[in-house]
């Protein structure tokens, strides 16, 4: 008598299930290193001074769009893995749709206006109460990327 074990079935659901992608969400690439219209300086280097606060008061837009969301992304993360766990989507896919979720997300927090608020000077010289938003650049500078691991 002989046994034969046919893993096929188990060896597809591992390779499903193992992260063979990253999710990148924020300013990278081409567009942080694109020179900001007004500024005189990168758009990477424009986000990491709001997003950190250095020299001026903390805005973070992606940091804290991260914590403020975290269950709600830990549950979108979770049906994407049931997607792919199910055959439905590879995980590139899931991750470039949650990409896509995310950067609008964050893009329409920026626009809702990011705290704290301007100071009176600021208002005066850019003409807007809105933080982050100067020309536009750097809300449209934030995309996702689907990397292999």
């Amino acid at each position: 008598m002989s046994v034969r074990v046919d893993d096929r079935k188990y060896q597809r659901l591992v390779k499903a299930i193992r992260p063979s992608h990253v999710l990148k969400v924020g300013i990278f690439g081409d567009r942080a290193a694109t020179e900001h219209e007004s500024e005189g300086i990168t758009l990477g280097e424009l986000a990491d001074i709001h997003e950190n606060g250095r020299g001026v008061p903390r805005r973070s837009f992606l940091g804290d769009y991260v914590l403020e969301n975290s269950d709600r992304i830990g549950k979108m993360i979770k049906v994407s893995a049931e997607q792919v766990f199910k055959g439905k989507a590879t995980q590139e896919q899931t991750l470039r749709m949650l990409g896509v979720q995310m950067v609008g997300e964050i893009q329409q927090r920026i626009a809702s206006g990011i705290s704290p608020e301007l100071s009176d000077e600021t208002i005066k010289r850019k003409g807007s109460s809105k933080p982050l938003i100067d020309t536009g650049q750097l809300r449209g500078a934030i995309s996702s990327d689907v990397v292999p691991k």
